[in-house]
């Protein structure tokens, strides 16, 4: 999945608790989708335990166009991956 794909790309809230503990990193969900786009499944892949919650929940409010196949929607998968800094 790429950005140009994402009608609605929801953004996980940092939490307060990883700020703190300077937690940070990568978080790679697997979604599949719908036939109109919609997220039926979002789970962490990999990534820093305490971040996969709160971005499991950000992609599975997320939406994007529909896969198609000989101009047909369908269901698909993919991926999205979520970037935490500390400061």
């Amino acid at each position: 999945l790429t950005k140009t794909s994402a009608i609605k790309m929801v953004t996980p809230i940092y939490p307060a608790f990883a700020v703190r503990s300077r937690i940070g990193g990568r978080v790679v969900i697997d979604v599949m989708l719908d036939e109109e786009g919609n997220v039926t499944s979002a789970k962490a892949g990999s990534g820093p335990s305490m971040l996969k919650s709160v971005c499991e929940d950000a992609a599975s409010k997320s939406k994007f166009k529909p896969a198609t196949y000989e101009n047909k929607p369908i269901k698909g998968k993919g991926f999205v991956i979520y970037n935490f800094t500390p400061e």
